[in-house]
């Protein structure tokens, strides 16, 4: 199906040493052209997204493997799909940790 979306992102970067930071948000809105064949309506969708994400580099002096370019991070998402046919509805939260190497 053919549509129009119009999405809005506005992200903060923080660069500090050792932490980083980034926080994102986002709305959005799509219209579609043709009517559902199930559900004889024409979609409309309104979209919403926060995130967060730390970096921190070489915690506690840790420098695995010898490498200095080493960063802990953690990270948190959120995401709301509104749609005016309710089976289009989404909603998701996703969290991550992990490490990063930077070469």
């Amino acid at each position: 199906m053919a549509n129009d979306g119009y999405d809005f992102q506005l992200t903060y970067l923080y660069i500090g040493d050792p932490p980083t930071i980034v926080a994102t948000g986002a709305v959005g809105k799509t219209d579609y052209e043709k009517a559902n064949p199930i559900y004889t309506k024409t979609q409309e969708d309104d979209t919403y997204l926060m995130g967060v994400q730390a970096y921190y580099k070489n915690p506690f002096g840790w420098k695995p493997f010898g490498h200095k370019n080493f960063s802990v991070y953690c990270s948190l998402s959120y995401f709301y799909q509104d749609a005016n046919i309710d089976f289009y509805n989404t909603e998701f939260t996703a969290a991550d940790v992990g490490v990063m190497f930077r070469f």
